[in-house]
């Protein structure tokens, strides 16, 4: 039982919840109908009366008649009556009035729509012809008259006013006839101007869908959301250009042009309001419903059948019926895709952001395993340079021992030069991390002593600006390891008693350049110089240095000179 009462409550919900998504809508375009035509009402009431539409005959006339009176056998016809008469029937509209005497203000006459070409006359005497509105809203007919009458023209007694009336294809048919002073009938000739406010709207409309539309796409680029407000702008954008003025100006039939616009006006409507889900759903089906009202009453405006109904209440419902709902489905997606644009922007950055971390913590175990890696590659390189160095100094210096080959001095000096490698081998793992300029101090504070005491000054040069690259300790060690051997060399074989070294590189794609040069005896010929082992030495360590070693003169023309130069350090 419970559970039979709880359906049928949610059935009874459901069915209030469609009926009132049913009444609001309707109730929503009943109500926005009704002010276009209060406010219609309001504007009428500011119009002065028009001639009484008995006091106006009218005559169907032959093609080849003018200005005729009426006849016995002519029906007795008004101006409620004019729909009676076939359509491409010729016309004469006659009003007649009375004047006590000819000395009256100008008059005008005002036709606020008139279909057909028409001409005036005043007491026989052609006084004008119809103009073009300057805006033509659904609904209306493409003229109308506003004519001056001289005061010349009246007489005393009887006068006419007569308008025959040709017809086209807006059919032969005016509205109302205004008659009086000009003061009088200023509102009537000031509300034809106003209704130029209506084409300035819908150009107003138009260009701001247009913007609106191209915000959008900017906040979604998904063109198929905007693609039918697009083209309902530019259908607002033609019907606002194609004023009565320039489409006749330019040779355009109205009938067919509007006619087109609107339709396309109403399949927009049809195909947004299908498309469209919002919490705005309700308002937006109240006002899609008033807009395809206003566009059926247009439509029904171009028909035949419309002739015998005024719509001058609703012309202005007619005029804007399809604005609300455009412009307020406009604003509903536009806001729809700001907002969706911001959750996707704070999407993308927290993406972003959770990205950048794991780019981060991949680095950072990616360091770790370089460093690893580097320090395994570091232990193995020392092993080998221990094993293939020192080791193999000991090694030749045991079996020179065993075999009583090595005398004291022998012994002693190839202790030292063991003990200087291993002293150059720690200094290149202190240094491994830092730059090669404090690489080079290290080495200016163990060469000088050992030069010192070997009776022998050392000029220390280090140019300026100094900016070598970033080296490895493999680098340093081969650096290290040649300079030793070039001190070596001239402690032992150059009887010199300076030694130069000069440092320089501009920058760290600049070639590194090592000069070392000594003032002893040197050799008569640099073209062949000795290959002794220490020389073989000193080119072996260009070699892994992928450097060039240049021979030359020492100080002052005498001794030997080695210049090394090193290149550039690269970003790998």
């Amino acid at each position: 039982m419970g559970k039979f009462e709880t359906s049928h409550h949610d059935s009874m919900g459901d069915w209030r919840w469609g009926a009132a998504g049913l009444l609001i809508p309707i109730v929503i375009a009943v109500s926005f109908l009704c002010l276009c035509v209060f406010v219609s009402g309001q504007i009428s009431k500011q119009r002065p009366q028009s001639l009484p539409a008995e006091s106006i005959n009218i005559l169907q006339l032959e093609s080849n008649e003018r200005l005729r009176r009426r006849k016995v056998s002519d029906q007795n016809l008004t101006l409620d009556d004019q729909f009676t008469l076939p359509q491409a029937s010729i016309r004469q509209y006659s009003h007649l009035f009375i004047l006590s005497s000819d000395d009256v203000p100008p008059q005008r006459t005002i036709v606020p729509q008139v279909g057909g070409s028409v001409v005036a006359y005043v007491n026989g005497v052609r006084i004008g012809q119809e103009r073009a509105r300057p805006y033509v809203s659904s609904g209306q007919k493409p003229f109308y008259i506003d004519l001056s009458i001289p005061n010349s023209h009246f007489q005393t007694g009887n006068n006419r006013l007569e308008f025959i009336i040709t017809p086209n294809e807006w059919g032969a048919e005016i509205s109302e006839i205004y008659l009086g002073s000009k003061t009088e009938l200023e509102p009537v000739s000031k509300e034809i101007v106003a209704m130029d406010f209506t084409r300035k709207l819908w150009a107003v409309s138009a260009s701001l869908g247009l913007l609106a539309v191209i915000i959008g796409l900017a906040l979604s680029w998904a063109w198929q959301r905007y693609f039918v407000y697009g083209i309902a702008s530019g259908a607002l954008m033609l019907k606002a250009m194609l004023s009565n003025a320039i489409a006749l100006s330019a040779g355009i039939s109205l009938f067919p042009a509007s006619l087109v616009i609107e339709c396309i006006l109403g399949l927009c409507v049809c195909a947004l309001f299908i498309r469209f889900r919002s919490r705005w759903t309700v308002v937006l089906r109240g006002l899609a419903l008033a807009a395809v009202l206003a566009l059926l009453l247009t439509a029904f405006a171009f028909m035949p059948l419309s002739n015998t109904i005024r719509f001058e209440p609703v012309i202005p419902f007619m005029a804007v019926g399809v604005l609300p709902f455009l412009g307020f489905a406009l604003w509903t997606q536009l806001w729809a895709d700001y907002r969706q644009s911001k959750t996707s922007k704070k999407d993308l950055i927290n993406k972003l952001t959770t990205a950048e971390h794991i780019i981060i913590d991949q680095r950072a175990a990616l360091d770790l395993e370089i460093k690893k890696s580097a320090q395994m590659e570091e232990r193995q390189r020392l092993t080998r340079d221990i094993h293939d160095g020192i080791g193999g100094h000991l090694l030749s210096l045991l079996v020179r021992v065993q075999s009583g080959d090595a005398s004291q001095s022998d012994i002693e000096a190839e202790l030292q030069s063991g003990l200087n490698d291993l002293r150059l081998i720690v200094d290149s793992m202190d240094h491994s991390a830092d730059d090669i300029e404090s690489a080079l101090k290290t080495f200016h504070a163990r060469a000088k002593p050992q030069l010192m005491a070997s009776g022998i000054a050392l000029d220390w040069k280090i140019s300026t600006p100094f900016k070598p690259g970033q080296y490895g300790p493999k680098t340093v060690l081969n650096l290290y390891r040649f300079m030793q051997e070039a001190i070596s060399n001239t402690v032992r074989h150059s009887g010199a008693n300076t030694l130069c070294i000069d440092l320089s590189c501009t920058g760290p794609s600049q070639p590194f350049r090592i000069y070392i040069a000594d003032n002893g005896k040197g050799v008569p010929d640099l073209i062949k110089i000795p290959c002794g082992q220490g020389l073989k030495n000193m080119q072996a360590r260009a070699k892994s240095l992928g450097a060039e070693l240049v021979k030359g003169m020492g100080l002052g023309g005498k001794g030997l000179s080695y210049t090394l130069i090193i290149p550039p350090v690269t970003s790998s």
